[in-house]
């Protein structure tokens, strides 16, 4: 349900309505950009969830709710102890008004979701969101025995730094039980070759638990040879993935040599069905690059999936040639979708 133009009186009334539905297990909200909400419609909506505490599946988004304040957070965060049926938790709360305060309600709250599985937290864009903030969250989720699916926007998130991405880790290696993972540091150098060290030593200790990994560095500038050498090594580790996504748009230090390196990382994947890789704006990425990716998609043999994005990169019509040539080689093979813009005329591949 989408509601654009929701004053917070209207909160009260529809929380009211949602309490009357006695088998509602599932409910999906989204206020994004609602500037008419306020911090009193925050304590009205969580007053309205003492009455859905049958829900199992509970989405909420206030990307860029503007005149929510961190006690409107506070109020809100503290309520949803009272879904204790919930097996899946979506919050998106970007560029909202959250800080570390918010962050432990919440994480106090989470504790008590004992049946949670699925969990995903967008805090991209909250300025006040420190290190500290991302520890006590770390914490929380690390206490969640059933959680096997976990989802974190970090990006643009400006306080937070090799610390935050260190307390992290440690929480995903302790869980260890995480299926499903999917991280974004976007951000222009928040997180350097250090840090993605840290997190590719956690992502290598959750082995062969780990089935599906998203990582999204966005902007992340500073990320160059050594740590994506770091990355793919414990990426190579973890036999039983079946679905990958790395995006490294407009990472500047990305490379031919770079590129060589994920693709030999690659080798050994034997269950993997779903690969994407963005790629735009590594403006020093061409052909030698893409050749090196050519030779090693037809040894993909599980592949069933291919969407890469190469837009604005330094490959020509030869370097696209060689890598079309390669995907048909790929037996199994069921969708490709190819992206090269700037440079290059758009270009699609489906078969």
């Amino acid at each position: 349900m989408w509601l654009s133009a929701v004053e917070s009186q209207g909160i009260g009334l529809l929380m009211n309505s949602l309490n009357q539905l006695e088998e509602l297990r599932s409910l999906h909200l989204d206020f994004s950009s609602c500037k008419a909400i306020t911090s009193e419609g925050m304590r009205l909506f969580g007053s309205g969830l003492v009455g859905l505490s049958d829900l199992q599946s509970f989405s909420l988004t206030l990307n860029s709710c503007e005149m929510i304040t961190s006690k409107g957070f506070l109020i809100l965060s503290q309520s949803l102890k009272e879904l204790r049926s919930l097996h899946s938790l979506h919050l998106d709360f970007g560029f909202c008004d959250l800080n570390d305060n918010v962050m432990q309600a919440l994480t106090q709250s989470l504790e008590g979701l004992q049946s949670l599985q699925g969990l995903v937290l967008h805090s991209h864009g909250c300025k006040q969101v420190s290190n500290e903030g991302i520890k006590i969250f770390s914490e929380g989720f690390q206490k969640l025995p059933l959680l096997i699916s976990l989802s974190a926007n970090l990006s643009e998130c400006f306080k937070v730094s090799l610390e935050g991405y260190q307390a992290l880790s440690k929480a995903l290696r302790e869980h260890g039980s995480i299926q499903e993972l999917k991280l974004s540091f976007g951000g222009y150098k928040r997180i350097n070759n250090q840090g993605l060290e840290c997190l590719s030593d956690a992502i290598g200790g959750l082995g062969l638990s780990l089935k599906k990994l998203s990582l999204d560095f966005i902007g992340c500038a500073d990320l160059s040879n050594e740590g994506v050498k770091h990355l793919m090594r414990e990426i190579n580790t973890l036999k039983d993935l079946q679905n990958l996504a790395l995006i490294f748009f407009q990472c500047n230090k990305i490379r031919d040599e770079e590129l060589e390196i994920i693709s030999k990382g690659l080798l050994g994947l034997s269950d993997l069905e779903n690969l994407s890789f963005n790629f735009s704006f590594c403006k020093q990425l061409g052909n030698k690059g893409l050749k090196a990716l050519s030779e090693v998609l037809p040894k993909l043999r599980s592949i069933k999936k291919l969407t890469f994005g190469f837009s604005h990169c330094a490959m020509d019509r030869e370097g696209v040639k060689e890598l079309d040539q390669s995907m048909r080689k790929i037996k199994l093979l069921e969708h490709a979708r190819l992206v090269f813009t700037g440079g290059l005329d758009r270009r699609m591949i489906e078969e």
